[in-house]
């Protein structure tokens, strides 16, 4: 049966499963000679042959074929649409779009599990693209997640806001974004105090321009 096998292997995990069974009976190969024959570690080694030695006993199911695997694109735009358009009426007039409430309701009738912001974003034709922010990233491509964007407003007012509401107006606010911006590496702490509090003459010049 290893011999057939060998001769039918149509990849090369089937034809390494094949050979570590094969080589030590017919060559009277040892383990390690194995391994280093078909290329893997004596433990691969190992559990190649006992795989191979269970499937053709039954006790383990053959290995699916990649072509047998759930494709990454589960359907096409169209079918996308269809299935979401239920959920895009019920947005309302105000054009919300709740995503959690569905979720269940979409695997169901997807009958496989499904990341639902990814197929949401396809459909509208935007792009999602998460962070993972567990290992510290933020930023992808220079697109900023929006969660820092809040965060980074929320500091800024937080800190003003011992300046008695000079960020309160959003006419000032944006006016500190913009020196923020334009001056670049000449910022210092000591100038953006004396800009909140209006004694600083080159960050009203620069406003004027």
């Amino acid at each position: 049966m290893a011999r057939n096998a060998v001769r039918i292997a149509k990849t090369v995990d089937e034809l390494r499963s094949a050979q570590a069974l094969l080589l030590p009976l017919e060559l009277g190969l040892s383990l390690l000679q194995t391994a280093i024959t078909i290329c893997r570690s004596k433990g691969k080694t190992c559990t190649l042959h006992t795989n191979y030695c269970k499937r053709t006993t039954g006790r383990m199911a053959a290995p699916v074929a990649k072509r047998n695997l759930r494709n990454r694109a589960n359907r096409s735009l169209e079918e996308e649409r269809a299935l979401l358009q239920e959920v895009f009426d019920s947005a309302g007039v105000g054009g919300v779009l709740v995503v959690p409430p569905f979720a269940d309701k979409l695997r169901q009738k997807m009958g496989v599990p499904l990341s639902l912001y990814r197929s949401v974003a396809h459909s509208l034709g935007i792009t999602h693209r998460p962070v993972n922010l567990s290992a510290g990233i933020r930023v992808i491509a220079g697109i900023y997640h929006i969660q820092n964007v809040n965060a980074y407003d929320s500091r800024l007012k937080q800190w003003m806001k011992r300046f008695h509401g000079v960020a309160q107006v959003f006419k000032k606010l944006s006016g500190l974004r913009r020196w923020l911006e334009r001056w670049g590496e000449h910022n210092s702490p000591i100038v953006g105090l004396q800009a909140a509090l209006g004694r600083e003459n080159q960050f009203q010049l620069l406003m004027q321009t």
